[in-house]
């Protein structure tokens, strides 16, 4: 329908309101109008140049937030919003009202104002619940491969600034970050590290409260990372390499559904077998796993509403993705498609002492 007919039919009001709603829904549609408002206010009085970088970037990193919520479930979407600061005040970032409040210098070169501004926000915001259980060289990691990620997506010509100004130094400076930056590009290409990988750390995030930080819970989040680049290397046919990490804290399996033979004939009983024996491991969240061509996506259907049915487990999260798979030797480019399945029974974990209030000694 028109906007015309719109305006005909329910009156100049409603169309305000479908546009309140629409930008409500996607605010870094907000920011570009907003961007190209005094770019032209810019052009006729020379005011505004750093409102325009301003509105750039938060369209910029809005729209990212955006993707990130349709890659990762339990993925919590905030705002931003730049404040420029005198040359003598300090810059910081802080969370406040749902929002990352970036109080920072305007910059002349504004590839550096975009990644100065993308890092703060990914600090402040990706993993934010889980990144105080987290090692320093496992949180500045995935910063940097997220924002990495960002100057990709939204602003490549700001991927060499964002090297040198971040990347480099800090991969320089530590081994470690360098090598988990490595097994993530490696989990990325096979769509490991955001359906995955941050969202067990997410899940882990609302699972731990009122704790401080434990080497146990550093140990188990890079045995977590260790066993997802390895399956991620895996090649077609490998049945050796573990599908399935059984920690304290993080409990999840990766069960692909693919056998010729069994899509062909829609034999979905193996796989009930095995879901059944994960069960009774108490894995807590299952990711299933498929080409996505339509047989395969009826048989993850059948064995969904098995799963619900039998276990009491909910379709949490699907999503279409593109992965790099390993067939003798060599990568091939598919369309997959990954659903996960988790448990409404899943454990909580507190600080000792509130564990003794809450459920005795």
């Amino acid at each position: 329908m028109s906007v015309e007919n719109i305006i005909k039919i329910f009156g100049p009001s409603s169309l305000f309101v479908s546009l309140l709603i629409y930008f409500l829904c996607r605010p870094e549609a907000l920011e570009k109008w907003a961007s190209l408002f005094y770019r032209l206010v810019y052009f006729v009085t020379k005011q505004g140049g750093k409102r325009i970088v301003k509105h750039d970037i938060q369209s910029g990193i809005n729209s990212f937030s955006r993707v990130l919520g349709a890659e990762i479930a339990n993925y919590e979407r905030v705002g931003i919003n730049i404040e420029w600061v005198k040359t003598e005040e300090a810059s910081e970032n802080f969370f406040s009202d749902n929002k990352v409040i970036i109080r920072m210098r305007h910059h002349q070169n504004q590839d550096q104002n975009f990644v100065i501004a993308a890092m703060a926000f990914i600090s402040q915001s990706v993993l934010r619940k889980a990144k105080k259980y987290l090692s320093q060289s496992q949180q500045e990691s995935i910063d940097l491969y997220v924002c990495k990620d960002l100057c990709h997506r939204k602003k490549p010509r700001a991927e060499e600034k964002f090297f040198d100004y971040y990347f480099a130094p800090r991969t320089d400076k530590s081994e470690k970050i360098k090598e988990f930056v490595n097994k993530y590009a490696i989990m990325d290409k096979v769509g490991m590290f955001y359906g995955v990988l941050v969202q067990e750390l997410n899940f882990l995030g609302e699972k731990v409260f009122a704790q401080p930080r434990s080497e146990k819970i550093v140990e188990e989040v890079t045995n977590l990372i260790n066993f997802l680049e390895k399956y991620s290397n895996r090649k077609i046919g490998d049945e050796i390499t573990p599908t399935r990490f059984q920690g304290k804290y993080c409990r999840c399996c990766i069960m692909i559904v693919g056998k010729k033979f069994k899509v062909q004939v829609g034999k979905i009983d193996p796989y009930l077998n095995y879901i059944d024996e994960l069960v009774r491991a108490k894995i807590e969240n299952i990711y299933l796993i498929s080409p996505a061509l339509s047989q395969h996506e009826s048989l993850i259907e059948q064995i969904t509403a098995q799963v619900q049915e039998k276990y009491g487990y909910l379709e949490y999260f699907s999503k279409n993705y593109k992965a790099n798979i390993r067939i003798d030797g060599q990568r091939y480019k598919v369309n997959n498609l990954l659903v996960l399945m988790r448990s409404i029974d899943t454990t909580r974990f507190y600080d000792e002492d509130i564990e003794k209030q809450l459920f005795g000694d």
